[in-house]
């Protein structure tokens, strides 16, 4: 592993937001600022995340990896996560944590982009088809380069953003961040966790079911509840079962939509004319697809009892059942809490902290997967947009090209149409999955509802994109509104997230803990 550039240099904050460290007067020990280090989201992705991998390194490898940090005087995120989970697990939470906003932006823009390029004629028009009725025309290309852009940015964004002028995320990995070769530095390192968890901006979980039950990791969401500021500070729980629900459907919708980048290649071969190519020939292409919703209910199943087994570990928490490597770490552990929760009193620090797991970050994982509410999405819509490339850029490059229709209804409806796919439509088929995945509506257990799914796939379909049912200008005028009015309902948590309405704030419904004055370098 080779140094980064910029390895050793401190980085900066702006003057308003610029966090000291500063002595932490109850331990009468103050942070040395060298030991305060950060490793680039790039090297925490970097080669399927590799660096997450529990192989046993050489010495000379564990120094390369600290000397590839930078000394810093604040962290982008503090990475909290149990070592048992799967590497690929936690890159593919990375990407989407890290990288998702980019990559959907950059999805959008390239597919409107080359559209524009089409429509002035600066590039050619290639793989284009069509419909019989010559009152649709496709293009394939738009919808290539939006994929290639999107996948190009989910992967390396955090390379790439230097090009538009971005300096690197700085984040918090206890495997490089705390020198692992120097014993005086590890054990200074490790006693010094406050000062990282304070001047992290972002402290988030790669959620796995066994995150509960280890006592390092509730350690560290203990520590950093203790530090954390409202308002500048936040707690992000990210359940590692959402790659896997979103790339079965990704995967899904992709080859259900491929006839419309493809049609223009195999049409020919198949007797079919790409100026004439009627929406049954569409239909049936989308098949191959359609049943592989089978495999996204079956991850929709696997999520859904993972989530239960959240809330079944949660109702039923106890800092004193949880494992711990070495056994000799559970007196400290316990002694922080004690005075952190109990002023002191073990029994009710103890008590104080088992209640807040139990209520505060049970509202937290709520905020992040959904809360239970009826008709509640369980992943956020921005997730689910990612994952469901290929369908909406269909939808995206149809919607760059409603200056060239004439009519004025016609204008409307190709409007309506794909704004209802892109927000609502293709949005709610892994919603309407995860739905049918719970277990009180599994209809004979979760063998039939896996058989079932290629049919409850194509109800957002046809029940929510404007025209499917019926072109019929009333029809359509009047189940605009309610489609966006449904999805608004659905995707609430996503809207409020959007909005800033979801902040977390100082003050809970009960208070557990008694904050003290935060002190960035607070030596835990």
């Amino acid at each position: 592993c080779k140094s980064v550039a910029g390895a050793g240099k401190r980085r900066t904050m702006p003057a308003a937001e610029k966090k000291k460290l500063v002595t932490d007067g109850e331990l009468g020990l103050t942070i040395d600022p060298s030991l305060l280090r950060g490793a680039t989201a790039d090297l925490l992705i970097k080669n399927r995340s590799e660096i997450f991998s529990s192989n046993v390194l050489s010495q000379k490898d564990l120094a390369q990896l600290h000397e590839s940090t930078a000394i810093v005087s604040f962290l982008d995120s503090f990475f909290s996560h149990s070592w048992r989970t799967a590497r690929l697990d936690k890159w593919a939470g990375l990407l989407l944590y890290l990288n998702a906003q980019a990559a959907a932006l950059a999805m959008v823009a390239g597919t409107v982009f080359w559209t524009l390029l089409e429509d002035f004629g600066v590039v050619p028009r290639l793989l284009v088809f069509y419909m019989a009725d010559r009152h649709m025309m496709s293009t394939g290309m738009p919808i290539l380069v939006g994929i290639a852009s999107g996948i190009t940015f989910l992967i390396n964004w955090q390379r790439i953003r230097a090009f538009f002028g971005l300096g690197p995320r700085y984040c918090f990995l206890d495997k490089v961040c705390i020198d692992q070769v120097d014993d005086v530095r590890k054990a200074a390192g490790i006693a010094s966790l406050g000062a990282f968890l304070g001047s992290a901006e972002n402290f988030v979980v790669l959620f796995s079911p066994d995150y509960f039950s280890r006592l390092w990791c509730v350690y560290e969401l203990a520590a950093f509840r203790h530090l954390q500021v409202a308002g500048k500070q936040k707690i992000t729980f990210l359940p590692l079962a959402f790659p896997r629900v979103l790339f079965a459907n990704a995967l899904a919708i992709a080859v259900a939509c491929l006839p419309y980048a493809i049609t223009p290649i195999i049409g020919p071969w198949l007797g079919i004319d790409t100026n004439a190519v009627t929406t049954g020939f569409l239909n049936w292409g989308c098949l191959p697809g359609t049943f592989l919703c089978m495999w996204t209910m079956y991850e929709a199943q696997r999520y859904v009892d993972a989530r239960d087994m959240i809330d079944e570990q949660l109702e039923n928490f106890s800092i004193t059942k949880t494992e711990c490597y070495e056994e000799k770490d559970r007196p400290r552990v316990e002694r922080e809490i004690a005075k952190w929760f109990g002023d002191g009193d073990r029994d009710e620090g103890i008590r104080k902290f088992d209640q807040y797991v139990k209520t505060d970050v049970r509202e937290l994982i709520e905020d992040m997967v959904g809360k239970r509410k009826p008709f509640g999405a369980g992943i956020p819509w921005l997730y689910i947009l990612l994952s469901s490339t290929c369908a909406i850029l269909e939808d995206i490059s149809m919607f760059a090209n409603i200056y060239q229709i004439h009519g004025v209804w016609d204008k409307v409806f190709f409007a309506m149409s794909p704004l209802t796919c892109i927000l609502v439509g293709t949005p709610m088929i892994p919603v309407l999955l995860l739905w049918c995945a719970s277990k009180e509506y599994r209809v004979g257990g979760k063998g039939p509802m896996i058989f079932l799914a290629p049919l409850i796939g194509w109800i957002p379909t046809y029940l929510l994109i404007v025209g499917f049912v019926t072109p019929n200008p009333t029809f359509c005028l009047i189940q605009f509104p309610l489609v966006l009015a449904f999805g608004a309902v659905v995707f609430r948590d996503s809207i409020a997230n959007l909005l800033g309405l979801n902040k977390q704030r100082k003050v809970q419904k009960q208070q557990y803990v008694q904050l003290p004055a935060h002190s960035y370098g607070s030596n835990l």
